[in-house]
């Protein structure tokens, strides 16, 4: 049955027999259900420590988070908008549940997807310390003599055989990585190299 909104731009929600979720915003519809009733019951933003914010981008801020239960931290991505658009809750939920697909060692690795109370999407990730490609370039080009001493050409080059591989895996899914730059690529204190976003 669908239900009446008070706003001319919310989305008509409709609740199918299957306790599948619809969602139309008259120009494209999603069914969110099963993903999300299934994830709410697994995943709530209450259930985690949320602390401060890591980065921000066009659709989402990422939040450093402590899951009290495994006693460690992660990173949540959260939806920026409140009462987004269908089409933006559907590449919020595609991007996750594509992530969550995407098992490779140089791709983070997606923990779980979820919505709070407030029908906010979220979801978790693991949290990389270290610094970005970018930084490294950066630094190099600034002729700064112990990254020249830590980053030479050959270790460089195994850095973008990582990333290469991660590509490949993804695009063996038919997943296209549309922003792939030095600033989405993570090197963690132990030369793990993941690539993000």
């Amino acid at each position: 049955m669908s239900t009446a909104t008070e706003n001319q731009n919310a989305p008509d929600k409709t609740v199918l027999t299957d306790g599948l979720t619809r969602e139309s915003d008259g120009q494209s519809t999603v069914v969110l259900g099963n993903i999300r009733e299934k994830s709410r019951l697994a995943a709530k933003t209450d259930r985690y420590d949320v602390g401060k914010e890591i980065a921000r981008g066009g659709m989402g801020a990422i939040l450093e988070a402590t899951d009290p239960s495994l006693d460690r931290v992660v990173a949540m991505k959260v939806m920026l908008a409140k009462g987004a658009s269908v089409s933006a809750r559907l590449r919020f939920t595609r991007e996750a549940v594509v992530l969550g697909r995407l098992e490779h060692p140089n791709i983070v690795p997606i923990y779980e997807f979820g919505s709070d109370d407030n029908d906010q999407l979220f979801y978790t990730m693991k949290k990389v310390e270290g610094e970005t490609l970018q930084a490294i370039i950066n630094s190099l080009g600034k002729g700064d003599a112990a990254t020249i001493t830590e980053w030479p050409l050959d270790r460089l080059l195994a850095v973008f055989l990582k990333i290469c591989d991660a590509i490949a895996f993804a695009h063996s899914r038919g997943v296209i990585h549309r922003d792939l730059k030095p600033d989405n690529v993570m090197i963690g204190a132990f030369g793990e190299v993941l690539v993000m976003d």
